[in-house]
């Protein structure tokens, strides 16, 4: 189980499904989310905090509600509070990249901003993460659901499914695969590869960055003012 930098909840963290039937208890994020309303990105703001030395200092009550319609009732704001927020992150090119981009915002004391993929098994979720300078060298991180696409549900994404010895490299920011000899597949994509090879269980994944995203975080713009959470 991991924090992904960029806000993401996962194992690595994916999201609540959208397709399927709501129960009486179904809680009032789930049900938000699954309805796919158009002002969504406005509604949903998940925000965290690190100090000058990467520690997580805070994390909002949403961001903890997403943590457990993710299965993940074991990061409580008790667990997750005083370790560094790389502790959560599970590979060396996403931290390099990130702790790049935090001497960028601490050095310029202007916010960055970054788009990336956080995917379930049904939802493409496009999200834009926004990293803000705050008073002795702490950063917050602000996350926005930008758009939900529904789609047909990828196994290689379920983490409910069988897997084999073999491991499939995903990129941390936009979810596609690593496969070679052709290179870098979205999931769909990868999906469709999977099958066309008849695999009954799905590979291990593991993760890294793709060098589009890769580019993309070490060209991320900085922002003139922080977001915009009123």
């Amino acid at each position: 189980m991991r924090i992904g930098v960029a806000g993401k909840l996962s194992r690595d963290w994916l999201p609540p499904t959208a397709a399927r039937r709501r129960s009486p208890t179904e809680s009032p994020l789930a049900r938000r989310e699954s309805g796919l309303v158009p002002v969504i990105a406005k509604q949903l703001i998940f925000r965290y905090r690190v100090d000058a030395r990467d520690r997580l200092v805070f994390v909002d009550p949403l961001w903890l509600a997403f943590a457990r319609e993710n299965g993940a009732a074991d990061l409580t704001e008790q667990r997750v509070i005083g370790r560094s927020l790389w502790d959560f992150v599970a590979d060396a090119e996403t931290i390099r990249l990130y702790r790049e981009l935090h001497a960028r915002v601490r050095g310029c004391g202007a916010p960055a901003v970054v788009s990336f993929r956080c995917d379930s098994p049904r939802l493409q979720r496009d999200m834009r993460l926004t990293i803000c300078p705050e008073p002795a060298g702490a950063l917050r991180y602000e996350s926005v659901i930008v758009q939900v696409t529904p789609r047909t549900p990828l196994r290689v994404l379920d983490p409910s499914v069988q897997r084999t010895r073999a491991t499939l490299t995903l990129c941390s920011g936009c979810k596609c695969a690593l496969v070679e000899p052709t290179g870098w597949l979205d999931a769909e994509q990868t999906t469709a590869k999977l099958r066309s090879l008849r695999a009954s269980a799905m590979p291990l994944l593991q993760y890294w960055m793709c060098p589009n995203c890769t580019a993309g975080i070490e060209a991320a713009p900085i922002a003139d003012a922080a977001l915009d959470v009123s």
